[in-house]
């Protein structure tokens, strides 16, 4: 009689296969707000070396900034401690800085472009997947535009008339928002006063440009957001990170607020469409928990990973939870913050993903099929990240085939089985929920779904949000 880890792994492997056949095609889809140019950096040890060795006399301060993740990263000193934090912890890292500090990259390191910002990357993502896709920001600029599929539509109003542009002619900035992106590849070296880092696995740090631009509808499309909502199938918005609590003419992120959820409002008024939020933690951590309070209440669905987890716990109140996250981070912790900033943002579904595996809360009532669903959308997700992750770059519907050959990863098994303990389940119980995935906690249900270990990942920008946008419209 074979195994229950065998019995796992075939399970869970036949459901991979399975996903890999799910598609998006002609489902359309609002992305918002949060669209890029990103400049790549590969790193390399000896070009940043041989830079931050003139650093080594303020070792003693930049150390002790490395033992936590900088709010702010505005200076080289700043950049080493964020490095050595990253390299220590393996960890994706995510902060604003000044233009000096981007203008000093750009002339001492050679970049690549390419398209950033969540709404950005996923919008064209889904292009290439089959589905319809319409982007809206408010700061498209000529260089932006330029690169997006075609397949990518901008929503346009004419006398309160409801069209859709090509993306590329719909430019209605001079300017785009830049952002440089410091990508580093597992087993990298970060050499820094005599002591040497080596990357755990592959992952970058984002140094996002100041913004003055607030993620906001246009006004000329406000009386037209209920005939765009009744359009799409669903919406993905993201960029509230860039709010600032207070701007040069004297209005404030409480206004915008005010502002997007009456959009948001009208969005969902002809359609009551669902819609999923991509959170990024904003540098002001005293507006963090006022934005997403605020913005959940027009929304259905959230996604985030581990630190974002750590750090919306924290920001909400919720500081126990989030330490245990820190302490020993594992289905149990992940899952006890998760249900705490669930029940605190009164939401319906919330995704967090972590290396190797899934978990998704879901408010009850909630029946098996939408369960079984659900959990085929998530194995989705990981099949389209995987897929970028080996490509290093976007990739089409044919591509999910490539991700096949890696199996599913036995870091859920393990987590499964954690989770089944700390539930006491019955040994019948724990069987059901390992195959399944399926645990019943209170007024909602846990999915832990397994997710997969790319061995080789060429790009790690924009695999999150690949994760959880495909994840959030495969399970509709």
């Amino acid at each position: 009689m074979a195994s229950l880890t065998s019995l796992w792994f075939s399970a869970w492997q036949g459901r991979l296969r399975r996903a890999s056949h799910t598609s998006l095609r002609n489902k359309t889809v609002l992305t918002a707000f949060n669209a890029v140019v990103d400049k790549i950096i590969v790193y390399d040890v000896r070009k940043f070396h041989s830079f931050f060795a003139h650093f080594q006399p303020e070792h003693r301060s930049i150390l002790r900034k490395s033992k936590t993740q900088l709010a702010r990263v505005d200076s080289p000193q700043a950049l080493i401690s964020t490095f050595i934090h990253a390299f220590k912890t393996g960890k994706a890292i995510h902060a604003p800085t000044n233009n000096e500090l981007l203008d000093f990259l750009a002339k001492n390191y050679s970049t690549g472009t390419s398209l950033g910002g969540q709404a950005g990357i996923i919008a064209n993502q889904f292009a290439l997947l089959g589905a319809m896709p319409i982007l809206y920001t408010p700061q498209l600029s000529l260089q932006l535009a330029g690169l997006f599929s075609p397949r990518v539509k901008f929503p346009v109003s004419n006398k309160n008339s409801l069209s859709f542009n090509s993306v590329r002619h719909s430019v209605n900035a001079d300017k785009a928002k830049i952002n440089f992106i410091i990508e580093y590849k597992k087993g990298d070296v970060f050499k820094f006063a005599g002591s040497i880092y080596v990357a755990p696995r592959s992952n970058r740090i984002i140094l996002s440009s100041p913004s003055t631009t607030p993620p906001l509808f246009s006004t000329n499309l406000v009386h037209v957001l209920p005939e765009l909502g009744e359009a799409v199938d669903a919406a993905i918005i993201s960029g509230y990170h860039s709010l600032q609590p207070k701007y040069e003419d004297g209005t404030t992120f409480e206004y915008y607020l005010s502002l997007e959820a009456l959009y948001l409002e009208m969005l969902k008024s002809h359609k009551n469409v669902p819609i999923h939020v991509e959170y990024v933690s904003t540098p002001f951590k005293e507006i963090d928990a006022a934005i997403y309070s605020h913005i959940t209440k027009h929304v259905d669905s959230l996604g985030l990973n581990e630190i974002e987890t750590i750090e919306l716990a924290e920001k909400l109140g919720f500081v126990k939870e989030a330490r245990d996250i820190v302490k020993n981070e594992n289905a149990v912790t992940l899952h006890a913050a998760g249900e705490k900033i669930m029940q605190a943002l009164k939401l319906r579904r919330l995704h967090i993903h972590n290396l190797g595996y899934h978990l998704i809360l879901l408010k009850k009532p909630v029946d098996g099929h939408k369960i079984a669903h659900q959990v085929n959308a998530a194995l989705y997700g990981s099949l389209a990240a995987t897929s970028r992750a080996l490509n290093g770059k976007e990739i089409a519907r044919g591509d999910l085939e490539t991700a096949l050959q890696i199996g599913v990863s036995e870091i859920t098994l393990h987590q499964m089985t954690r989770f089944a303990a700390h539930q006491s389940l019955s040994r019948h119980r724990a069987e059901h929920a390992l195959l399944t995935g399926t645990f019943d906690v209170g007024n909602h249900v846990l999915l832990i779904v397994p997710g997969q270990v790319s061995p080789i990942t060429r790009r790690t920008v924009g695999l999150g949000d690949v994760v959880s946008s495909c994840s959030f419209l495969a399970g509709l």
